[in-house]
């Protein structure tokens, strides 16, 4: 039975109410849920199987600690399984993108009869599928959340239907065998079926995450459901430890950034908390260390994030606002989160800053910007507008206090590294850019014919980058 919850409003969309525990999962059945006119599959296309190793490791990362890789890898298949590729966030894999870039396939998901679609959010994927995550159409609530698993060719095998009614457009992982998706519930889902495997209900909503052991999930906003914390699930989705809880009532307080990446067995965490009038958190905006056995928090240190973050060669990089409202890219010690440098940046990009061949890469409002990643020298800075991601939040209300807080919602991203071929993945304003690592010079630029409005969320797996545009999947192809 449908549950409405309140008037959780942002602007005239009632917002963050969860709705029924049930969920479906309707297997493609001939009806072409793509824009090709092909009839649709139901499996994978004998490639892998969906899965990642059974160790909860992301198969071989290329990119993984990729602040200190001395040179590049051979041009191979890695799958891209999280926000950022891998938990640590790097944005970097072994993918060869080195040149024009052509439609490979659009795909549209098909809605419930009588629904549209109202976006198409983020994707991850392997060599032989892609897992969507967008909501269809739940008038007057935001969407309800869904995922389709779309084969290389553009097909549909599968859509799960979570049956709920508010979509963030958070990224789904894979690990453990299974699809995770923290989307007003967290669920794990069969990659091959699309089957709902395991629930904790609805009202958890951000960021996922895993190591080797542990899987690990956020919820930044309390609704109805859990309140907020952070914490590690196993692969029943049994929770191992939590957080930062906070949740006396409705829509009380919220984190409006929520970044999260792991190295080794640690979890780092770079929350910034909004409440409602007169409430007070027991805890502050900052980064968090805690280790990934135990929940034990090892460090803390006070900031406000301006990004989510990742991790690589003993440091935590991110942006931060200092007093002020100036911004710097901060490059923590992973031991004790103590500043190793900081470098000034302007209107800096939202976005986790990539981790590639001794580069830490980000972008501002005007430029794509280099630095050592060891260091915060200078590498390079080359004029591009368009490739900075800004924070999304929505302003929940209508709860037990007065005021609004803005929850975390669509982490976009821009960029995306080929260790494979040395280069970066850009999508800006203007289109596509491919830009050469070793000091942000112009391979190619342009916009693939059959693409009009502007891309954003770049994931590269071999020689094809999937990017959204807000109403659909692409798969572009590089030669």
């Amino acid at each position: 039975m449908k549950r409405v919850l309140g008037a959780c409003v942002l602007g005239l969309l009632v917002a963050g109410c969860g709705s029924d525990d049930s969920a479906s999962s309707n297997a493609a059945s001939g009806d072409d849920a793509s824009a090709t006119g092909d009839d649709v599959t139901t499996g994978g296309d004998g490639g892998t199987d969906g899965v990642s190793p059974s160790d909860g490791s992301h198969g071989g990362d290329a990119g993984g600690d990729g602040a200190t890789e001395s040179g590049p890898p051979p041009c191979g298949t890695d799958p891209w399984l999280t926000y950022g590729h891998d938990p640590q966030r790097t944005s970097a894999t072994d993918a060869c993108i080195a040149g024009a870039l052509t439609v490979a396939f659009k795909y549209v998901p098909a809605p419930p009869t009588g629904k549209n679609v109202n976006g198409v959010y983020t994707a991850i994927a392997q060599g032989d599928a892609a897992f969507v995550q967008w909501a269809s159409q739940n008038d007057p609530y935001l969407g309800t959340t869904a995922v389709d698993r779309v084969d290389a060719t553009g097909k549909r095998a599968w859509t799960w239907n979570s049956g709920t009614d508010s979509n963030l457009g958070n990224w789904p992982s894979v690990a453990f065998g299974q699809v995770l998706v923290n989307e007003d519930g967290l669920y794990f889902l069969d990659p091959m079926t699309g089957k709902q495997t395991h629930s904790n209900g609805v009202d958890n909503w951000g960021f996922t995450a895993f190591d080797a052991q542990r899987i690990y999930a956020v919820n930044s906003s309390h609704v109805d459901g859990p309140g907020l914390y952070v914490g590690a699930y196993d692969a029943t989705e049994k929770q191992l430890w939590a957080k930062s809880t906070y949740g006396m009532c409705r829509i009380d307080a919220a984190d409006s950034a929520a970044g999260m990446a792991v190295s080794g067995t640690t979890l780092f965490y770079a929350p910034l908390y909004t409440a409602g009038t007169g409430v007070t958190l027991p805890f502050a905006s900052g980064v968090y260390a805690f280790d990934g056995a135990t929940g034990t928090q090892t460090w803390f240190q006070a900031t406000s994030p301006a990004s989510t973050l990742s991790v690589g060669g003993g440091l935590v990089y991110l942006v931060e606002t200092q007093s002020g409202g100036m911004q710097k890219l901060v490059a923590r010690k992973q031991s004790d989160g103590t500043v190793a440098w900081t470098a000034d940046i302007m209107a800096a990009s939202a976005q986790a800053p990539v981790l590639a061949m001794g580069l830490v890469v980000t972008a501002t409002s005007t430029d794509v910007v280099a630095f050592d990643a060891a260091t915060g020298k200078p590498a390079w800075s080359t004029m591009l507008q368009g490739a900075s991601t800004t924070l999304g939040t929505i302003d929940f209300s209508g709860g037990c206090v007065t005021g609004t807080v803005a929850q975390s919602s669509h982490p976009m991203t821009a960029i995306a590294a080929a260790l494979g071929s040395s280069t970066l993945v850009v999508t800006a304003y203007d289109g596509f850019h491919v830009l050469r690592l070793a000091d942000g010079s112009s391979v190619w630029s342009g916009k693939p014919a059959g693409m009009t409005g502007a891309a954003f969320n770049p994931v590269l797996v071999g020689k094809r980058v999937f990017v959204e545009d807000g109403m659909a999947l692409y798969a572009l192809d590089a030669p």
